[in-house]
């Protein structure tokens, strides 16, 4: 599992991407299932 918070405002669009990574290396196929987005309350502090 992996938490990512982009809190860079002005480089952060509301265009409803998301980008996955896959590192280069021999060829392979690449498959996805099941993927979930939680949204998480704001942090203390934030803006």
């Amino acid at each position: 599992m992996c938490v990512v918070v982009d809190e860079y405002s002005p480089a952060r669009t509301d265009a409803e991407l998301i980008g996955v990574l896959v590192h280069a290396g021999p060829p392979m196929r690449i498959e996805y299932r099941n993927l979930m987005l939680k949204v998480l309350p704001l942090a203390a502090g934030s803006p």
